[in-house]
């Protein structure tokens, strides 16, 4: 799989009609439906790559809450380091929060709480954090909890942020330095950026990285943390990584996300998808990505299987 995008193979080569997937990026035309970018890659060899103008498949994109995939993969190379475990309290790692006025239930969150967006907060935090003064830790502990941590999803981007800053504090670089070294780099990703507040960065949105690049991570996921014979994830943490934690819903998820597990960032403005029965198909839209995935389904299931 070196230098994936190196080659690209007919894909009848890999059990694929060519006519199916014409025939599907027609129907999204007939549909109106605007494709930016589509990458179909099938036992590790890449097979389409269509982009539609003005976009290409090398320019990075702006992914939105897809970042968050990438922040809780930062976190799960953390802990096979052994540099923190998901059942820690966050408040372990923000000493100077101990002594701020905040509901008990707040100093009983942990790291799979803000993984898994069941941090106990009746909304999101991100708002105030953003628009307060004061620092960003301050004020997601000190927010209202509704709810036991642990036992109710509410999509909470403060949350992702608070473990950027958490690889920050426990590896002492930011987390795309760490992620260059330990993810980006073994899966010769060179060309990203990230927004920051501070020196941190912001975690749950801000990435800018290439289609190319996301099909990639895809891979990874798709291979049980294995790139290139290069182990960068365990497999236990691929395996809990895409076990939902709560029911599949629409509610409190932004703009009526189509449902998913958040600890792999599946959200409207953006997705990577592993279609596990079909191919590892990786790509960037703004919203409605349950409707490729069913299109595709409609045209190719029939066709092949893994």
């Amino acid at each position: 799989m070196t230098q994936l995008f190196n080659k690209f193979y007919i894909p009848e080569d890999v059990g694929i009609s060519s006519v199916d997937i014409a025939q599907f990026l027609k129907e999204c035309d007939e549909i109106n439906y605007k494709l930016r970018t589509l990458h179909i890659v099938r036992h590790d060899k890449a097979i389409a790559e269509v982009s539609k103008y003005p976009f290409c498949a090398l320019d990075k994109r702006l992914v939105y809450s897809v970042s968050k995939t990438f922040t809780s993969t930062a976190i799960g190379i953390a802990v096979k380091e052994g540099l923190l475990r998901v059942d820690d309290f966050v408040l372990d790692y923000f000493p100077e929060c101990r002594d701020l006025d905040m509901d008990d239930a707040a100093r009983t969150i942990k790291i799979c709480h803000l993984l898994t967006m069941s941090t106990g907060h009746g909304v999101d935090t991100v708002g105030d954090m953003c628009n307060g003064i004061r620092p960003w830790p301050e004020i997601f502990f000190t927010r209202k909890i509704v709810y036991e941590p642990g036992t109710h999803f509410v999509y909470n981007s403060g949350g992702t942020y608070m473990l950027s800053e958490l690889i920050s504090r426990v590896t002492g670089m930011c987390l795309k330095d760490w992620l260059q070294k330990h993810l980006f780099d073994p899966l010769e990703i060179t060309d990203v950026s990230w927004d920051k507040h501070g020196d941190v960065n912001t975690g749950a949105w801000g990435l800018l990285i290439a289609p190319r690049d996301l099909t990639k991570l895809g891979l990874l996921y798709l291979h049980k943390g294995v790139y290139n014979g290069i182990r960068i994830l365990t497999e236990e943490w691929v395996t809990e990584h895409h076990t939902p934690t709560f029911p599949q819903t629409c509610r409190d998820v932004p703009d009526g996300a189509a449902t998913m597990d958040i600890k792999f960032g599946r959200t409207v403005r953006g997705a990577i998808v592993l279609m596990e029965h079909l191919a590892s198909i990786a790509w960037y839209f703004r919203k409605w990505i349950w409707l490729l995935q069913l299109l595709l389904k409609k045209r190719m299931e029939a066709e092949f299987s893994l």
